[in-house]
C-alpha cells in the first residue's frame, strides 16, 4: 500500500497558563510539531523515520495511523484520502515503544484480541481466528509460547508478541514507534533483523520510527531525516550517508560521527587550521569561511600528508584502528579517524600525525546556515 503525505502539518496549542491581565492581549503560543511535510512511501517498502527526540517523527506516525488528526494537509493510502478516517478503519497495525500488552492475558489471547473486535463482513469464526493467531505467532517465531503470560517472557519475546498482534489483522500498513528502545544491545540487533525478515516475507508497507541512526540505516529501504518537524533529506541509507544535504544530516548519520572543522576557501584550496588540506578547483573563485565535515574513514595516514593533527591515543579494534587526535580548528575537543590496523600511524617527535584526505569523504557546508556547498 503506497502512502502519500501531502502538506502534513501538526500544531499543538501552547501550555502557557498565565492569566491575562486587564488590558493585555492573551499570549497564544503554539508548537509546530510537523511543518508542511510531504512524502511518498512506495508500496511494500520499509521506511525509517529518523531524527532526534522532539523532531516530529512519532507525531507523523500517529497522523498516518489516525491517532492524531493533522492541523493541515492530507494522508492518502493508495488513491484513497484517509485523513478523516478513524484509526480502526484504516487497516493499520501499530506497535508501540512499550509493547502495550495485556498482562492478564496469555500470548494467544493478546494476539487474538484485535480479531475479536471485527464486525460485519470482517467477523471471523473461532477456528479462523485461532488459525490466524498461530500463523502470526509462527511468523515471529513465538508459536510455542502461546500459553504464557507477558510476565513470563523476555523483552524480545514481548516485542514479538506486539508485532504478531499488529500483523494478525493483516494490515495494509505496519507502523513501528521506536520498537527496540527497551531492549538491550544484543536483543536490539537480533530483533531488528527479525523485523526486516518479517517485513520482507509479508511485503507490508512499513514505517519504522527511531532516533538510532544505525537501526534505521541497517534495515530501511528508505530513510527520512527530520529536524524540528521539517524533512531534511529522503533517500536510500547509503545515498544519504554519502551525499548529505546539510550539516545536520551529515552529523546525524555515521558511527563514529563525522568530524567537523572550521575551514576557509581561498584560491581554489581548502584550509583547515592553516594547512592547505585539499585542492578545490571548482571553487577557485570563492573566498569564504566554511564548515568542513570529514568522515572518520576519510583520513589516510601519510608522513607527508597536508593535514597535521596532535595525536591523543590509538585504539586498536581488530581490523580497524581508531586514531584519536586534536586539532585547533575542530568544533569538538577530540576528533577521530578510522584506519586499517595494518597501516602504521607514527607521530613525529612533537606528537604530530599527518593525513591525506579522501575527497569523496569530505563535505563543505556554509559556516552559518549549514547548507551544503558542492564542489
Amino acid at each position: 500500500m503506497k502512502i502519500i503525505l501531502q502538506n502534513l502539518t501538526k500544531i499543538f496549542p501552547g501550555r502557557n497558563k498565565t492569566k491575562k491581565k486587564k488590558g493585555e492581549e492573551k499570549n497564544n503560543e503554539f508548537v509546530v510539531a510537523v511543518d508542511d511535510f510531504n512524502l511518498e512511501i512506495p508500496d511494500g517498502k520499509l521506511v525509517g523515520m529518523l531524527g532526534p527526540s522532539g523532531c516530529g517523527k512519532s507525531t507523523t506516525l500517529y497522523m498516518i495511523s489516525g491517532l492524531q488528526k493533522p492541523t493541515l494537509g492530507k494522508v492518502f493510502f493508495g488513491d484513497s484520502d484517509v485523513t478523516s478516517l478513524e484509526p480502526e478503519n484504516r487497516g493499520v497495525g501499530l506497535v508501540f515503544q512499550n509493547y502495550a500488552l495485556y498482562p492478564h492475558l496469555t500470548v494467544k489471547q493478546n494476539i487474538l484480541f484485535p480479531l475479536q473486535n471485527f464486525k460485519g463482513e470482517q467477523k471471523l469464526t473461532k477456528e479462523e481466528m485461532l488459525d490466524r493467531a498461530q500463523t502470526a505467532a509462527n511468523l515471529v517465531q513465538i508459536g510455542e509460547l502461546m500459553d504464557r503470560k507477558p510476565s513470563e517472557l523476555s523483552g524480545g519475546q514481548q516485542q514479538r508478541v506486539a508485532i504478531a498482534r499488529a500483523l494478525v489483522k493483516m494490515p495494509r500498513v505496519l507502523l513501528l514507534d521506536e520498537p527496540l528502545s527497551n531492549l538491550d544491545a544484543r536483543l536490539r540487533l537480533q530483533t531488528r533483523e527479525e523485523i526486516r525478515r518479517i517485513q520482507r516475507e509479508t511485503g507490508i508497507t512499513t514505517v519504522f520510527v527511531t532516533h538510532d541512526q544505525e537501526e534505521a540505516m541497517s534495515i530501511s529501504d528508505i530513510i527520512v531525516v527530520m529536524k524540528n518537524g521539517v524533512k531534511q533529506q529522503v533517500g536510500a541509507p547509503q545515498e544519504v550517508y554519502d551525499d548529505p544535504a546539510n550539516l545536520f544530516v551529515a552529523q546525524f548519520l555515521g558511527t563514529p560521527p563525522i568530524n567537523v572543522f572550521d575551514g576557509r576557501l581561498d584560491g581554489g584550496k581548502l584550509f583547515v587550521n592553516g594547512d592547505a588540506v585539499m585542492e578545490v578547483p571548482s571553487l577557485a573563485g570563492e573566498t569564504r569561511e566554511v564548515a568542513v565535515g570529514i568522515r572518520p574513514e576519510a583520513f589516510v595516514p601519510d608522513d607527508s600528508g597536508p593535514m597535521s593533527c596532535k595525536l591523543s591515543s590509538l585504539e586498536v579494534m581488530g581490523r580497524d584502528c581508531s586514531v584519536v587526535f586534536t586539532n585547533d580548528a575542530s568544533r569538538k575537543p577530540i576528533s577521530r579517524a578510522i584506519v586499517n590496523s595494518d597501516v602504521p600511524v607514527v607521530p613525529d617527535a612533537a606528537g604530530i600525525v599527518r593525513f591525506t584526505l579522501k575527497p569523496h569523504k569530505v563535505f563543505l557546508f556554509d559556516a552559518e546556515s549549514g547548507e551544503r556547498i558542492r564542489f
